[in-house]
C-alpha cells in the first residue's frame, strides 16, 4: 500500500505540473496574439509580425498568427516572407481568397505565370465572377487555349461587367493577343515550310 501511494503522488504532482504549463503556454500565446491583432488593427505591422512569430513559436498552425503574418508582411514590402506566409496561409484558410489574391500578384510580379494563374484559377473556383481573378488570369495567359479561357469566362458575365471600363479594356487585350497569336502560328509555320525546303535542297 505504501508502494503504491509512493508512485501515485508523484504522478498526480507531473499532472498536475502538466496541466498549469500547458495553461501557461495557453496564456502566453493569447497574449502574444492580442498583441499582435491590436498593432495589425493599427497598421503597426512590424510590432503585429514580432507579436505573431511569438504566437508561432508556441503554436505553429495557429490560423491567425498565419494568415495576419501573411498580410503584414504584403503590407510592408517583404515579399519572400510574404510568400512563404501566404502558401501557409492558403493551407490552413484555402477559402480566404484575399490571400490567394495577393500570392497571384507576387507571382505574377516575379514572372512566375503559371503559379499565378494557378492561384487565379483557384479563386474562380470558389468565385467565378471575381472580376479580379478574371483580370489576373488574363495577365497570365498566352497560350491559344488559355486566351479562349478567359474569353469564354468574361463572355459569360458580360451582363454584369460590361458597365465597367475594365472589362472592355480586358476583351481589347484579348483581341490584341490572339491577333499576336495569329502572327505568331503564321511565323512559325514559315519556319517550318523554310526549314522544309532547306532540307529537301541539302537532300538533291
Amino acid at each position: 500500500m505504501k508502494m503504491t501511494r509512493s508512485i501515485v503522488i508523484p504522478m498526480i504532482w507531473i499532472a498536475w505540473a502538466v496541466l498549469l504549463n500547458g495553461c501557461s503556454q495557453q496564456g502566453k500565446i493569447e497574449k502574444h496574439l492580442a498583441k499582435g491583432n491590436e498593432h495589425y488593427e493599427a497598421g503597426r505591422y512590424e510590432q503585429a509580425t514580432i507579436e505573431y512569430l511569438n504566437v508561432l513559436q508556441e503554436d505553429r498552425t495557429n490560423a491567425v498568427a498565419i494568415v495576419r503574418s501573411a498580410l503584414a508582411h504584403y503590407e510592408l514590402g517583404h515579399v519572400q516572407l510574404a510568400v512563404v506566409f501566404l502558401r501557409d496561409a492558403t493551407q490552413v484558410e484555402p477559402v480566404n481568397l484575399e490571400i490567394r489574391q495577393k500570392l497571384c500578384r507576387i507571382y505574377r510580379l516575379g514572372g512566375l505565370l503559371k503559379e499565378s494563374g494557378d492561384q487565379a484559377l483557384a479563386i474562380l473556383e470558389r468565385d467565378h465572377v471575381n472580376f479580379d481573378a478574371l483580370l489576373l488570369l488574363l495577365d497570365t495567359s498566352y497560350a491559344d487555349e488559355e486566351i479562349a479561357d478567359v474569353e469564354t469566362r468574361l463572355v459569360e458575365q458580360e451582363a454584369l461587367l460590361q458597365d465597367r471600363p475594365m472589362y472592355h479594356m480586358a476583351m481589347a487585350q484579348i483581341h490584341i493577343r490572339k491577333m499576336e497569336r495569329a502572327r505568331i502560328n503564321i511565323r512559325e509555320k514559315q519556319a517550318e515550310l523554310a526549314e522544309a525546303s532547306q532540307n529537301r535542297a541539302l537532300e538533291l
